[in-house]
């Protein structure tokens, strides 16, 4: 959990994305299942432009941890930036549609992985 700390402090404060980027892998190394080091893998990329790989840690990081409510709302932000900056915007519209409030970002994120799969999105 360290290290995906220090990814954000390394990454957004310090400005070096790609170091960044490197702290997220080294987590991932020790604890693949650690969703908050998904995330900040997410984040990484988005902000490197490497939307993809972006999208792929976004949905495992919601994959790992589903529940969290305080993960997930970060989660679908980063899921919603990739697939906009990949002009996907079906998933954007759908967020937005159902409101910003946490529980619906919750509910959004557990019918996004039971009923549309994680590409449902791809075109």
């Amino acid at each position: 959990m360290v290290l995906t700390n220090l990814v954000y402090v390394v990454g957004m404060l310090k400005g070096d994305y790609e170091r960044g980027l490197e702290l997220a892998d080294r987590a991932l190394a020790l604890n693949q299942n650690l969703s908050h080091a998904w995330n900040a893998r997410g984040t990484m990329s988005v902000i490197l432009g490497e939307y993809e790989r972006a999208l792929d840690a976004f949905e495992k990081a919601a994959r790992l941890n589903p529940l969290d409510q305080i993960a997930i709302p970060f989660t679908l932000f980063g899921m919603a930036a990739a697939s906009f900056l990949l002009g996907r915007r079906s998933f954007c519209a759908r967020v937005r549609l159902r409101g910003a409030d946490r529980e619906s970002l919750v509910g959004h994120a557990r019918l996004r992985w039971t009923e549309d799969g994680p590409n449902s999105d791809a075109q």
